[in-house]
């Protein structure tokens, strides 16, 4: 390998697909879809929150007649012996009340609404549990005495090897940041690998490029460009989320919390080796496909692309089993190790040799693969018409 040859066609790709404004651009446009979410996730909040009245008709029949409100829902009885279903249901379509209680039995009632609401659940379960209250107090139990036969048992859990009371690993969510992240950076690396490769094929230059740099060494300076395009997209993208976090701290005065459980330094280097080594392995590997593609909006090979989406998939199924004996083989084999493994250290206990040796598994796979892709690359551009077979692709790898 020619570093020189290598590292000229990796800044060629660079300068060519990662722009100082879209990169702004991309960072803003998280930030604004992330305060979009936050917006809307705030305004849920705050609407869960918000204070509902509820007129009551028949309150004696249940003992509500004494009862003001149920935690945020006020009551307002209504006035008189024989209550007025009909200036009741008036005043709810006039929206002077939220809803409007129905009393018909001490068993029974119906709640009238304008339209069906998620607080309507809420309110109807505080009415069945003071209902429920009141079957207690009417039984002559102690009180004392069914709460501690009704309370559930406080059973704790922790795995060998761990302290009392030490948490269990990362929490799913921070899981599927990582593992989210991951499936972002391959989606935009084969992207750019289908587009970067297959249209060298069009163009003219082609044959002076190969005359002056190996292929391997083109294909070389490909994968790495296109890795750190990658890589610059997604810091992109996290400015846009630390943005958002940083207005987040203003406008709702959120605190300034960053998702927790990734671990200790040394989990967060295994991550970013394990990070690394995946798109070196699956951009080399569809480096090879791609360079096998003429026309990749008509070709049945472009649908390849969503084969790495399958251990991701599964990576996100053994977040709660993250020591499966499933989970330790995905682990262990090249391609889906970059997804199995990190759920491992952030969620399980691996053993540091099953690390080493996931390590050591992938890099012997992504040499392979880059070594292939250098053969393949080469006699591929050189070649017109029809789409050489995988028998062919297969004579071109181990040729020595």
């Amino acid at each position: 390998m020619k570093w020189s040859s290598v590292s000229t066609v990796a800044r060629w790709e660079y300068h060519r697909f990662a722009k100082p404004r879209d990169l702004i651009l991309g960072a803003v446009f998280f930030a604004v879809m992330f305060g979009a979410f936050g917006f809307v996730g705030h305004y849920i909040q705050s609407k869960s929150e918000e204070e509902k009245t509820v007129m009551v008709l028949g309150a004696a029949a249940m003992q509500l007649q004494a009862v003001e409100s149920f935690e945020r829902f006020q009551l307002q009885h209504a006035e008189g012996a024989t209550p007025d279903l009909a200036a009741a249901e008036s005043a709810l379509r006039e929206k002077e009340v939220d809803a409007v209680l129905v009393v018909s039995g001490i068993e029974r009632a119906e709640l009238i609404v304008r339209e069906e609401r998620g607080w309507q659940q809420e309110f109807m379960a505080l009415v069945g549990q003071h209902r429920q209250a009141q079957r207690l107090a009417e039984s002559g139990l102690d009180p004392q005495i069914l709460q501690s036969l009704s309370a559930p048992v406080d059973i704790g859990r922790r795995t060998l090897g761990s302290q009392p009371g030490e948490s269990s690993g990362a929490e799913p969510k921070t899981v599927l940041i990582v593992v989210g992240t991951m499936l972002m950076g391959l989606f935009l690396g084969f992207s750019y690998v289908f587009v970067a490769i297959t249209g060298e094929k069009t163009q003219k230059v082609t044959e002076s490029v190969l005359s002056a740099i190996t292929p391997q060494d083109w294909i070389d300076g490909k994968i790495l460009g296109l890795t750190i395009v990658v890589l610059v997209n997604l810091g992109s993208y996290a400015l846009g989320y630390l943005l958002y976090k940083v207005a987040a701290v203003f406008i709702w005065h959120d605190p300034f919390q960053l998702p927790e459980g990734i671990g200790d330094p040394v989990s967060v280097i295994y991550l970013v080796l394990f990070s690394m080594l995946g798109f070196a392995f699956w951009f080399t590997l569809f480096g090879i496909v791609a360079a096998t593609i003429n026309d990749p909006n008509s070709s049945s090979r472009s649908s390849l692309i969503m084969l790495p989406f399958l251990p991701l998939a599964v990576a996100f199924m053994g977040i709660d089993q993250p020591d499966a004996a499933w989970m330790r083989l995905l682990s262990l084999t090249p391609g889906l190790s970059p997804a199995a493994m990190p759920v491992r250290i952030m969620r399980g206990h691996p053993h540091w040799a099953e690390i080493l040796l996931s390590l050591a598994l992938l890099v012997a796979m992504a040499v392979l693969f880059r070594r292939a892709a250098g053969r393949v690359f080469g006699v591929s551009m050189m070649m017109t018409g029809k789409e050489p077979s995988w028998r062919e692709v297969w004579r071109w790898v181990r040729v020595p």
